[in-house]
């Protein structure tokens, strides 16, 4: 992957899908962890690995086979990522998935890779992901802390009276009303009643329309 290339910016569901990772190191406890935070099926691939990744082996919450990677590892799998020291295991992985149509990141390879693991954050149901498409991870994860810190509780507090309103408002409005009304509820102006007056200044807006809650 060059990275001049323009990527694709998309959230993945992995719920239940398998994944591999390749690699038991620090580089690749990360993955695994943030792969279990979105409930994959972590099939973790190395003769060696952190006492954490042991441990997540030892408790069931992730299969680890204890050896050097062989091709029948890609059966199966959704998405692999090779995060070894070793450029040529790393090679042979992202070779092996690309052949088979699996979508594979690497570790130390942009070119190599489908995809690249943004720097990320959630707050309550908000995700925010930044990428600067591999050139600098280092001011990826800068900017990421810097939208962090501007990004208040409130926001997510709002995420999720939005995620109730929408189950209230879907029994109670035709579909067309209740969508003019969601764009409205998440719009600035309401973020900032919001902001200023809690869940009663929405309530209250709401009562105007006719809508109780």
């Amino acid at each position: 992957m060059k990275s001049s290339e323009e990527l694709y910016p998309v959230f993945l569901k992995l719920a239940g899908k398998k994944v591999l990772v390749v690699g038991g190191g620090a580089v690749g406890e990360r993955k695994v962890k943030t792969i279990l935070e979105c409930g994959g099926k972590v099939i973790l691939v190395s003769p060696e690995a952190t006492d954490e990744l042991k441990r997540l082996a030892e408790t069931g919450e992730i299969q680890w086979r204890r050896r050097e990677f062989r091709e029948e590892d890609t059966e199966g799998i959704y998405m692999a990522f090779a995060a070894t020291g070793r450029r040529e295991v790393n090679s042979l992985v992202a070779k092996l998935c690309k052949d088979k149509g699996i979508m594979v990141n690497v570790a130390d390879s942009l070119d190599e890779s489908d995809f690249l693991v943004p720097s990320f954050f959630k707050k309550g149901s908000i995700s925010v992901a930044v990428s600067t498409a591999g050139i600098s991870p280092a001011l990826s994860r800068t900017i990421r802390e810097l939208i962090e810190e501007a990004l208040d509780e409130d926001f997510a507090s709002y995420a999720e009276l939005l995620e109730n309103l929408r189950r209230v408002l879907k029994k109670k409005l035709p579909e067309e009303e209740r969508r003019e009304l969601l764009l409205f509820l998440g719009s600035r102006e309401a973020f900032l009643l919001f902001k200023k007056e809690g869940r009663k200044g929405i309530e209250k807006l709401l009562r105007k329309r006719g809508i109780g809650i």
